[in-house]
């Protein structure tokens, strides 16, 4: 945390009076003004700590009011405060405030975000790679720091890194504009447009309009060199975005220029296209799922409610990509990490869809997608069934209570026998899924066993429905894994090297095609295996059996960005039915607390799957 923010606050906790600006300006030494904008910001800066106060401002000056019990927690804070944390200020807002100052110091900067000199340094360092990917750079003048790149890339990054919950940045705009208040009032004319239009939008497509005319407004004095005029429009877009920018003119004497009215028309995101090309897009949009249809074993094209969704949202999508606006997605960790298959459905089918169209889908934009395929896999669930063999000690009349018990409470689950424990084993299990016992079977099943109890608990529901929805089968697990793929302490030197050297010994063994190291290769260019934990799990679609080749590398290498210490190298065969739920288990168990301990202790087979599945 910052010293002045620290001393301020010290002041204000042993004065029970008000303190004047000018008071409190002598003790830090910066300006009036500046203490203004410090009290705007200091509650947030404490939101880490879970402390509740006020500033109260009177015509004496500035007071805090705080209970006694948040008192001594606030002093705790400030007695623990260090100015090497990173405080409340992030990287986005010295970026606008650059931008917006055209050429400062580092010492405005620093004074401006209550930093010192060696902090704003560092920051700025970190800047320079943030704004390198949109090919902008931080450089040095006779009067300061500034960024210079053209004036397309300056906007795309001001809307990507403006945040416009953090109350600097509100403090920075509305000091751009001398007006209090002002980004509420921009998307109070945005909301009451919207409504007399009637039109309905998400909170997502609002917020990224009411970001790109902030941008637009703090950027009217520089001409953009793309022509927006020659892309499709909707007439009704055009009229609501004349209006909005008619009261703000009216309110703020600001004008949006004519190409400005028509990239916020486009930016509207309804179907702008002409007939043609919208039958371009469906027509790749059909092609595009067929492809993932056959790779993955699924019926994407029978579910009109799925594709009629879909549609929609990649015709909006396309439109952004046209005119290169970039949407950010709160959730897109959490989809890749906790809707791994959805997110492989989404990216698959960005990558032929781009092919087709000749587009570059984000990983923002991929991540949107996955979201409708998740839909999508959950519906299917629901379809889904499963065949069990229910047994207990004794056969008819227990079991059969239990199987009439299961089929009500589980549409997808279909008994298709209910015997005594006895007869266990004249059973052919070929045709089964899963076996739901009421006593326990000292036997090796080749099917998963679920224990119940005799009359049905909640419970047992529970743990029947777990298993259905996302469970793997114990016997399942084990058959992916063998141990002539198995290997550790492999010297390798890049991701390339791991792809190739694992793709000659399944070549060698059979178990993959040439065509399916392309694959690979090519899905690794288009978007990088995430990793976690340190591991990789790139994967193949397969017609044989699904199997896994667990790798531990000698020492750790980059895959792409990250660093990598072991590799879970999947061949899938998208026809049996658990397989869908080998990535959903592998990145759960690889999410445990203390798993980057217990792979590094790894020298066997017997090991590994002790990890995996016994424990």
């Amino acid at each position: 945390m910052n010293k002045k923010i620290t001393k301020i606050m010290e002041a204000l906790l042993k004065n029970n009076h008000s303190l004047s600006s000018n008071q409190l300006a002598e003790l830090v030494n910066v300006s009036p003004r500046t203490i203004k904008r410090y009290m705007k910001v200091i509650p947030e800066s404490f939101n880490t700590f879970n402390i509740s106060f006020q500033i109260i401002s009177d015509k004496n000056g500035y007071r805090i009011e705080i209970g006694q019990e948040q008192r001594m927690k606030l002093v705790e804070a400030l007695a623990s405060a260090d100015e090497t944390s990173e405080g409340i200020e992030n990287n986005n807002n010295i970026f606008l405030y650059l931008v917006l100052e055209n050429e400062v110091t580092l010492e405005n900067i620093a004074d401006y975000f209550f930093y010192s000199k060696n902090t704003i340094v560092k920051k700025v360092n970190n800047l320079r790679n943030e704004v390198d990917r949109f090919d902008l750079e931080i450089i040095r003048s006779s009067k300061g720091l500034k960024v210079v790149g053209n004036e397309s890339s300056i906007r795309k990054a001001m809307v990507e890194f403006l945040d416009i919950e953090s109350e600097q940045c509100r403090t920075i705009v509305e000091e751009y504009f001398q007006k209090e208040k002002f980004i509420n009032q921009i998307y109070q004319i945005i909301i009451d447009e919207l409504i007399k239009a009637n039109v309905s939008f998400s909170q997502e497509q609002i917020l990224l309009i009411l970001k790109n005319i902030l941008v637009l407004l703090l950027r009217t004095q520089y001409t953009t060199e793309f022509n927006y005029e020659n892309e499709p429009l909707i007439y009704k877009n055009y009229v609501i975005i004349k209006n909005i920018s008619r009261q703000i003119q009216e309110s703020f004497q600001l004008k949006l220029t004519e190409t400005d009215l028509f990239y916020l028309s486009i930016l509207f995101g309804t179907s702008v296209f002409t007939e043609e090309k919208e039958r371009e897009i469906r027509v790749a949009i059909f092609y595009s799922l067929e492809k993932l249809e056959k790779s993955y074993n699924e019926n994407f094209l029978d579910n009109s409610r799925f594709m009629k969704i879909l549609q929609k949202h990649v015709m909006i999508c396309i439109q952004r990509v046209t005119v290169d606006v970039s949407i950010q997605n709160p959730l897109k960790e959490m989809i890749k990490n906790k809707y791994y298959l959805a997110y492989e459905y989404a990216l698959f089918f960005a990558n032929e869809l781009s092919k087709l169209l000749s587009l570059k889908f984000s990983d923002e934009e991929i991540s949107y997608f996955a979201l409708h395929f998740q839909t999508y896999i959950e519906e299917k669930k629901e379809e889904e069934m499963y065949r069990a063999i229910v047994v207990c000690e004794n056969g008819v009349g227990t079991s059969s209570l239990v199987r009439m018990q299961l089929e009500a409470r589980f549409p997808s689950l279909k008994v298709k026998k209910v015997i005594p424990r006895y007869l266990i084993d004249k059973q052919d299990f070929k045709e089964i899924d899963l076996i739901i016992s009421t006593h326990h079977i000292n036997k090796n099943l080749p099917k998963e066993v679920i224990y119940v109890n005799s009359v049905l608990s909640e419970k047992d529901f529970e743990t029947v429905h777990t298993y259905l929805r996302s469970a793997m089968s114990t016997s399942y697990l084990k058959n992916l894994f063998n141990e002539d793929l198995f290997a550790v302490d492999v010297q390798l030197e890049n991701r390339e090297d791991v792809i190739q050297f694992v793709s000659n010994i399944l070549c060698g063994k059979g178990l993959m095609k040439s065509t399916d190291s392309k694959h690979i290769i090519d899905r690794e260019e288009y978007a990088s295996t995430d990793i976690i934990s340190e591991v990789a799990i790139p994967h193949f679609v397969t017609s044989k059996p699904s199997f896994i080749y667990f790798m531990k590398l000698k020492k750790p290498i980059f895959w792409s960005d990250d660093e990598v210490s072991y590799v879970f190298f999947g061949g899938i065969n998208v026809k049996e039915k658990e397989s869908k739920k080998i990535f959903p288990y592998l990145i759960k168990k690889l999410q445990q607390e203390g798993i980057k301990e217990q792979l590094a202790e790894i020298y066997t087979f017997d090991q590994l799957i002790n990890l995996l599945i016994e424990n």
